[in-house]
């Protein structure tokens, strides 16, 4: 009902197949790689970052609540430096 509404007042209402069509056929590049290494690899490596050194932290650390905030510590500033190092690529790529 209420796309009905919106599809009246559409310009494009009776070429709108062949719109969603042609952004289909564009032939740009794929961002599959850029989105994986934007998203997913900074959160992969807090993740296996947490797990790290919570097992690294716990020969040396006794209390559960300091080794796991140490962790924590650590897991963002590992993320952190990746991102860091992942913008300087970005840079010098753009520049070129």
């Amino acid at each position: 009902m209420e796309q009905d509404k919106f599809c009246k007042s559409c310009p494009e209402k009776n070429t709108c197949q062949q719109v969603y069509e042609n952004l289909g056929k564009s032939g740009g590049k794929s961002v599959t790689k850029k989105v994986l290494t934007a998203f997913l690899l900074p959160i992969a490596v807090f993740i296996g970052g947490l797990a790290v050194f919570d097992k690294l932290l716990a020969g040396s650390v006794e209390k559960q609540q300091v080794r796991s905030a140490l962790a924590l510590l650590f897991s963002l500033l590992l993320t952190f430096a990746l991102i860091f190092v992942l913008r300087l690529f970005s840079d010098r790529k753009n520049r070129k």
